[in-house]
């Protein structure tokens, strides 16, 4: 049911408001609690709501709205603001001690939701210092960052600095465009263009790194190069349609009781070959994978 307070449109009892909307409990200063301006609401200690429908809760939180969207700020410090560019009005949410949506100068209509998460235009950023600082960046978990246009970082520390590109997994970054990172602790890529496709760019890496000690277990570029840092195991067939060339070791294990069965055939369909084929070894060793 319903909570009636008796008292005139601007008095409760022993209590003086400013206004018939206001609300405020026993040795709270006048509205400091509630109040309403407009569609506007505002609870806690110098909240400030602004424009149409917006909400602001929470000591010195900020909501701007405008007369077409509405923001909403919930937490000591924090800031939504409605972005006001590109034609567009779209409002802003923020939630978290000091967590801010939108800037002065019109950028807003994203999600920042953590403490001390930022998000500056029309993107997300979830979790704790998480930061998504271009548009329609997407930047989840603790201190991730989503710096390229369009881009997405997941997981602790996670950094996309690359427009359009991906980082998931823990202390990795993407530095080309478009790249797409996994693991941890993926190795620097100097010289990586974050704007534009080049061929000899990464273009997708699986980290296997360490706290302190970066490095790629499997690296593709663009123009299709590839490589892996540890054993292949091949149940199946290999083709090489343009040649194939081994510059250390290659080991063969026995597909049988017989050790040299596998080595002869390979030399055999070397030496039955239409066309001519090259194969160096530096050297070949008969014995299991290990």
């Amino acid at each position: 049911g319903s909570v009636v307070i008796n008292g005139t449109s601007t008095t409760l009892p022993n209590q003086e408001l400013a206004g018939a909307a206001s609300v405020i409990t026993q040795g709270l200063g006048d509205a400091r609690y509630l109040r309403q301006a407009g569609t506007n609401w505002a609870v806690g200690t110098g909240a400030t709501p602004s424009g149409a429908g917006s909400l602001a809760f929470g000591n010195s939180a900020v909501a701007a709205g405008d007369s077409v969207e509405a923001s909403l700020a919930f937490g000591t410090g924090a800031v939504a603001r409605t972005n006001t560019l590109y034609g567009g009005h779209i409002g802003s949410v923020a939630i978290g001690n000091a967590a801010q949506a939108g800037e002065a100068d019109g950028e807003g209509g994203g999600v920042a939701i953590g403490n001390h998460a930022y998000c500056r235009s029309t993107g997300v950023a979830l979790g704790s210092n998480s930061v998504s600082n271009i548009y329609s960046a997407v930047a989840i978990g603790e201190s991730a960052h989503a710096n390229g246009g369009q881009s997405t970082a997941l997981g602790l520390w996670a950094t996309a600095n690359a427009y359009q590109s991906r980082a998931i997994g823990t202390y990795v970054t993407a530095h080309g465009f478009n790249e797409t990172v996994i693991g941890l602790n993926n190795e620097a890529e100097p010289g990586a263009d974050p704007l534009n496709r080049v061929e000899t760019n990464n273009c997708f890496v699986i980290a296997n790194g360490a706290t302190g000690a970066p490095s790629n277990a499997f690296t593709i570029k663009w123009n299709g190069d590839a490589t892996h840092n540890g054993n292949v195991t091949v149940t199946k067939k290999v083709t090489a349609t343009q040649g194939a060339r081994f510059d250390d070791t290659v080991r063969l294990a026995p597909r049988d009781e017989d050790a040299q069965s596998s080595l002869c055939e390979l030399l055999a369909k070397v030496g039955q070959a239409e066309s001519a084929l090259e194969v160096t070894f530096a050297r070949i060793q008969r014995e299991p994978l290990n």
